[in-house]
């Protein structure tokens, strides 16, 4: 007995819904580094070493793998002096 495309499609669907919901990966957002040090207290994935000028920083941790990545933007200091 064959399936009709739409309860193939629902199966499809069903499966990869299962499999995405099994992931233990977390992923945090945060507009600053002060707001991502201060929410990761205990937790330890946000690094202290994070920089201070640190903004739009995100961060994913696995709780299966204990693996964690992060990304962030951050201004350079401006110098005072100018090479022509």
């Amino acid at each position: 007995m064959l399936m009709s495309g739409r309860a193939c499609c629902f199966v499809a669907s069903a499966v990869i819904l299962s499999a995405l919901a099994c992931s233990e990966a977390l992923e945090s957002k945060y507009a600053t580094g002060a707001d991502a040090l201060k929410a990761d207290v205990g937790h330890g994935w946000v690094p202290s070493f994070l920089p201070s000028t640190a903004t739009e920083i995100t961060e994913i941790h696995d709780l299966d793998s204990n693996d964690y990545w992060g990304a962030f933007n951050y201004a350079l200091p401006v110098s005072r002096f100018y090479f022509l």
